[in-house]
């Protein structure tokens, strides 16, 4: 098990949100889980879908303050990721820990405000750096 099993799940199961967890303790688990990926296989192209997406999401956020509650709508496309991520692994294995990893950051009430998304938006450039 590594950084993300052991402390920032148990963080999100318990209530907190994203922007709550400490930056040190996400990058580390990036770079834990940008590693995993790149070794098993994941291919730059395959993981630049969801990267685009997120993306797109945060830009429609830039308006918001950072204690801002998002709007419903951003928050279901975020939670609309989790099914693509399933369906992406049946079609490629390697993406089996980025799925496992995002479903819990991408799961209800992990994400309400703009901090949140930021972190995890950050959260995951950074988990796709260190997968190159």
């Amino acid at each position: 098990m590594g950084i993300f099993e052991t402390q920032i799940k148990p963080l999100l199961d318990g209530g907190d949100y994203f922007g709550d967890i400490p930056s040190q303790l996400l990058v580390n688990s990036a770079n834990e889980i940008g590693t995993k990926i790149s070794e098993a296989g994941l291919k730059n192209h395959q993981l630049r879908k969801f990267y685009d997406t997120v993306k797109q999401i945060e830009r429609l956020a830039l308006n918001k303050k950072a204690d801002e509650k998002l709007p419903e709508e951003l928050v279901a496309q975020l939670i609309f990721l989790r099914p693509h991520l399933a369906n992406a692994q049946r079609k490629v294995s390697s993406i089996r820990q980025l799925r496992e990893a995002l479903d819990v950051c991408l799961s209800p009430d992990v994400i309400e405000k703009k901090v949140d998304l930021t972190r995890f938006v950050k959260f995951f450039e950074a988990i796709v750096a260190y997968a190159k």
